[in-house]
Order: structure tokens, then C-alpha cells, then sequence
């Protein structure tokens, strides 16, 4: 599937636009127990999200997202369905991708009620320790609602 931008609403915010996107989720989500992800665009100093794809997996998706040059990505969004405590972090896939396109990447938690966190390179990341996740660095990144 590809997400196409959503040009109806235009958001003044890269986190307005992440927190919409997040919203429009996290039923489906939770309720699917699915990971579901898009990206966030910018055009004009506006932004928006993308239509949210899945790969019908708790613990990742792949999206493939087609745009016109008049938009640039402006960050990533996803959700995290489960129902623990570690899903509240940004695994280690989630801090590579974000650094290798240099934008600032967010998360719908479910365990935190809807929470939203925002990842940026540069912010503390630690070693992950949990065994049954590839090695890498990890980071709550910060709570943006």
C-alpha cells in the first residue's frame, strides 16, 4: 500500500501534523493490535501526514510512500500497540531510520494511554538489553502529549 498526503487539513506544527496523524491511528491500531505507520510532509511551511500503512505485524510495518517534489519529508509516525512497558520505547530500528533520513520520528503508545513521543538524533539513546530485539540503541525520546 501506498499512503498518499493528506492535503485537506494543513497543520502549522510538524508535531500538530504528528499528533493528528497519531489520532486518526491508534484505534485501528490497538484495536487490530497491528504497528501502523505513515510519514509527515512538508510544502509551504504547512504539514501533513500521510494515510497510515501496515504490514499486519505487532512489532513492525514497512510503508513504501510516493510524493510529488513540492513536498519534503518533514518526520515518520507510528504506533505501538502493545500492551507493556517496553513499548514505550523507540527500538532500535526506529532510532536507525530516523538518523539515516534525518528526520524527527513519533510514536503512539498504547501502554501510555495514547501517549505521544517524539525521537530526534541527538537525543539519549541507551544499549538495548532485551534479547529478543536486534542490538542497537534505544530512546523514550521525549513526550509530546
Amino acid at each position: 500500500m501506498i499512503p498518499t498526503p493528506i492535503d485537506i487539513i494543513a497543520y502549522d506544527t510538524l508535531d500538530a501534523a504528528a499528533l493528528a496523524a497519531e489520532q486518526a491511528t491508534e484505534k485501528i491500531s490497538y484495536d487490530s493490535g497491528y504497528e501502523f505507520g505513515g510519514v509527515l510532509l512538508e510544502h509551504d511551511g504547512k504539514f501533513y501526514y500521510t494515510i497510515a500503512g501496515t504490514s499486519k505485524d505487532p512489532t513492525h510495518f514497512d510503508i513504501r510512500v510516493g510524493f510529488t517534489s513540492q513536498y519534503k519529508l518533514a518526520g515518520l509516525y507510528h504506533t505501538h500497540p502493545g500492551k507493556e512497558d517496553t513499548s514505550r520505547w523507540f527500538s532500535p530500528e526506529d532510532v536507525r531510520v530516523a538518523g539515516v533520513l534525518r528526520v524527527p520520528s513519533y510514536i503512539g503508545v498504547q501502554f501510555e494511554g495514547g501517549a505521544v513521543r517524539k525521537f530526534v538524533t541527538g537525543m539519549h539513546t541507551e544499549a538495548e538489553m532485551n534479547a529478543n530485539y536486534k542490538p542497537g540503541r534505544i530512546a523514550l525520546g521525549e513526550l509530546v502529549k
